[in-house]
């Protein structure tokens, strides 16, 4: 859609660029949910990992005093 400064984009351009702007808007709220749901799991998971490496954690520690 070439523009001069005289030339107004019609209607129908706007409305062409309404559509793909919505698209375009659609598209970031997937990924942006796919990549919710992944820092949700991560979490999660390191939260998991650290529970799991206190104890073992303050065993090597106790161990290493003695």
């Amino acid at each position: 859609m070439p523009k001069t400064p005289d030339r107004r984009p019609s209607y129908d351009e706007l409305a062409a660029l309404v559509v793909r702007q919505m698209a375009t808007i659609e598209a970031q709220r997937e990924t942006i949910a796919q990549l919710e749901a992944t820092v949700e799991r991560l979490t999660a998971r390191v939260a998991e990992l650290e529970r799991r490496q206190s104890p073992q954690l303050g065993e090597l520690l106790a161990a290493a005093v003695q």
